[in-house]
Order: C-alpha cells, then structure tokens, then sequence
C-alpha cells in the first residue's frame, strides 16, 4: 500500500496540517498515512508513531535536554523510512525535529514538501542550506517566498491556515464588568514552565490596582494538566475560544500571537529562555520584533518583553496601559490589518495539491 508520511512534531503543527490530510484522503482513499502528531491527525487516522508532545522542542538545547527520547525517536523515524520509503512525506514547522529528517528522507529518494516554513528569515541565511534539499517550501507568511526564493529553495506562497478557522459560536455571555485577561503561557511543557508562574505574578501585580481575573488558555487535555499543577487558582478554557471572549492577553511569543491578533485580542507578548539559548538568540537573530503581528505590520503594535525585561511589574504595567479603552480600540484597529496580508481561504487544499504535483497525480505545472 502506498503510503505518505506526515510529520508534525508540535501542536500547533498537528491542528493545521489535519485539514491537508484531511484534503489528500479525498483523492488518496486507499492510501496509509502515518507518521508524528498528536490529537488531530489521530482523528484523521494518521498511524501516530511519535507523539508530538514527547518531541516539542524549543532550540537545540531543549533538544539535548531532552537526550535519549528525543534521540530514540529519531532513530525509530529513521529505521521506520528505510524499510519502507514512503512516497512522499509532508512535514510541518518543527525545526529541531523536522530539519533532521531532511536528509534520512532525500537519501531514501523521498520527495519532501515542507508546510509552514521554519523561520529562517529570523537567523543568519546559512540556516537555509537543508531546506533547498526540499521539493518544495509552502509558507505561511507573504514576505517569505522573496526571502527563501533568494536563497535557492523553491517556494510557493499558500497562505496561513488561520485564515480557515473559524470563530468559535455559542460563545458564554460574560458576567460582571471585571476584565478578563487571557493568559497563554506557550504550548510546549518548557515554555509553560517558564512562563506560568512568571504570568501569575504578573496578573497578581494588576491585580493589587484592579478586579481582573485571569484564565488560562489550554492547548491541549496534557497541557491542560501541567498549568492545573502550576496554577491551581487559575480556571481554564480551552485557547482559541478564550481569545475571543477576554479584553487582553498575555501570551509568550509564538504562533498564539498571530490568533490572538486574528481574533482582535491586544496582547503583551513576552519571552523567556534558557540563558545559553537568549545569548546564541542575540548573535544569531536579524527581526526588531519576536511577534508575528508586528513582524507583519512594521510596527512594535503589541508591547513586547524579553528575557529581564519580563518582570511583573513590567508586565503588569503594559496590561493597565493596554487596557485604557482608547488604547485598546486603537489597537484592535490596527489588528484588522493582519488578515488581509496572511492570503485567501483554502489553504489546506492549496497545500494538498503541492502534495499531489510531486507524486505526479496532477497535471498542475510547477
């Protein structure tokens, strides 16, 4: 049986590549997919070899921290390709996974599309050498495919698969006038480590001037459990419904703040890492900003804190000044803005019929 492997080794990944799968199988009915993920792709009957939560990796050294697991799983990865090559594999994002994989796949004469492109743009262009062994780049981002084309990898512009999702409905009336301040301390187990308790003593900080209450938002049932240990006193929900019921968010940088945008929520955006990983990060990185909102529009629209700057003071001092309602109208204004640069609807089937060009079962050109 033919087969194709799908590899998305983070959550983020996993939600938005189901809908490709999902479009293949329309076509490739008798096919086996198989491969990393999590939730989603399960439920798109991908055979999950890995799970996406036990590979999310945030930089080498959350990579080497990780050592015997991280490893294991990339030899089972690799033994699994040679024995039986699939006949294309789809690989998501995921760097520290995926940019491994690269070279097991082009020497076992697997043709590669990349969906969602690691964002080379941010780090020297040397970091783009692996990804011209690729079929083909589909990215997200409107000013990536100039970027990556300059760099010898064949690109195609999809758009992002945001644009897709839908607003949530039946979503719960709120009660009282306290405001709601949405908290997304990063979908990976060490950013949410790192950032919880840092985001706790921030809303505590506010909280000493004003009634909000903070609720945080749930990537996954895991990820759910880990901010129950770490902030019992917390409620819950689950991330892109809060983000369209709260008046603020606070969110440690990544793809969250693109949806937060989407979704019209202004945002304190916020990173912490490893020390080792911040110094690398200062030699090596190109962009002003870390958010993707304000990467898009050229401006430091969302307030950003990194590193020392992140104290809940700093913190909490950004929400008060957010959250001044000709500041937040203001801001919401400017959030409209990003929609229109992040393409049209039908991404998934965009990305789909990449896949289906290079297993050479359409007509399409290149």
């Amino acid at each position: 049986m033919s087969a194709i492997f799908v590899c998305a080794g983070e959550l983020s990944g996993d939600r938005y590549v189901a809908p490709v799968v999902r479009e293949l199988r329309r076509r490739l009915s008798d096919w086996r997919f198989w491969g990393v993920g999590s939730a989603c792709l399960a439920k798109q009957q991908v055979a999950l070899v890995c799970r996406a939560e036990q590979l999310a990796a945030t930089g080498t050294l959350d990579a080497a921290r990780r050592g015997p697991a991280f490893v294991q799983a990339l030899l089972r990865l690799k033994r699994a390709i040679a024995a039986d090559p699939p006949r294309l594999a789809l690989l998501v994002d995921a760097p520290t996974l995926n940019m491994r994989l690269i070279g097991w796949l082009r020497a076992s004469g697997v043709p590669i599309v990349y969906f969602l492109a690691p964002q080379r743009w941010a780090w020297r262009p040397s970091a783009t050498a692996a990804l011209r062994a690729v079929d083909r780049l589909a990215v997200a981002l409107p000013f990536e495919q100039s970027w990556f084309a300059r760099h010898g990898v064949a690109t195609t512009f999809v758009g992002h698969p945001l644009v897709d999702r839908r607003v949530p409905t039946n979503i719960q009336p709120r009660v009282g006038k306290a405001p709601l301040i949405a908290i997304f301390p990063g979908s990976r187990d060490n950013e949410t480590r790192r950032h919880l308790p840092l985001f706790c003593a921030a809303l505590a900080e506010l909280q000493r001037t004003t009634d909000a209450r903070g609720v945080v938002g749930i990537a996954s049932a895991a990820h759910g459990q880990l901010c129950r240990q770490l902030a019992p006193q917390l409620e819950q929900c689950e991330a892109w419904r809060l983000m369209h019921q709260a008046d603020l968010g606070l969110a440690a940088s990544g793809s969250v703040t693109l949806e937060t945008a989407l979704a019209g929520l202004p945002t304190v955006v916020c990173y912490r890492t490893s020390p080792l990983t911040a110094w690398l990060g200062q030699r090596l990185v190109g962009v002003p900003w870390l958010s993707l909102p304000n990467l898009l529009l050229g401006r430091p629209l969302l307030p950003e804190f990194v590193q020392q700057q992140a104290t809940p003071v700093a913190l909490a001092r950004a929400l008060r000044t957010l959250g001044h309602a000709e500041v937040a109208s203001a801001v919401r204004l400017q959030l409209l803005k990003v929609r229109p640069l992040l393409g049209e609807p039908g991404v998934a089937g965009r990305v789909a019929q990449l896949a289906l060009e290079r297993l050479g079962l359409d007509k399409a050109a290149d």
